[in-house]
């Protein structure tokens, strides 16, 4: 089945202002994995992360008003549909998008759009997954190797990757969230 999941990375913030910002709270249970609704957790390299599992986590994550959010703090937004195999990241600071990168498998298996001012490593992380999508012989169970593009970039600033963690890597200290009472 797979992840489909929308996830927000907030540089320098913790978990109540990475919260607030996103009209989400901090329900106050420790849980293993990222399966509720909402969920967050810091990062080592200094990013709060919240994950939204489902549609309920795309638009409040998304659809939010990032330019607003990203103002005072960097943002990578990244949506993981490994059902469809679509996936994207944007960067945004300073109130801006500054770049986004989107494979929609829909377009083709090395489909890979990127506008703005790409991070230094794009054209090195494009060409290794060309190379990876050219050297697949397609056989009975063809891979999509292009789809981790966008998600190899986010997790060079952040260093989150929803599906894989490095044997060295302690894993993430996860809490459930909710949408804040409007009261």
């Amino acid at each position: 089945m797979g992840y489909n999941i929308s996830w927000l990375a907030m540089s320098g913030a913790t978990a109540d202002e990475a919260c607030r910002t996103l009209g989400l709270a901090r329900a106050g249970r420790i849980i293993d994995m990222a399966e509720s609704n909402f969920c967050g957790a810091m990062l080592p390299a200094g990013w709060y992360l919240i994950v939204g599992n489902g549609a309920a986590g795309y638009h409040a994550l998304v659809e939010s008003d990032l330019a607003a959010h990203s103002a005072t703090n960097d943002l990578m937004v990244c949506e993981v549909y490994e059902s469809s195999m679509y996936s994207s990241a944007a960067f945004w600071s300073g109130g801006a998008r500054v770049w986004n990168v989107v494979h929609d498998p829909n377009r083709g298996r090395n489909h890979l759009d990127a506008t703005g001012d790409l991070p230094r490593s794009f054209e090195a992380v494009r060409a290794h997954f060309e190379t990876l999508q050219a050297n697949d012989s397609g056989g009975v169970m063809p891979v999509d190797f292009t789809f981790d593009a966008p998600l190899e970039l986010a997790r060079q600033l952040t260093g989150y990757y929803h599906a894989k963690r490095k044997a060295h890597e302690a894993p993430l200290a996860w809490e459930e969230l909710r949408i804040r009472d409007a009261g």
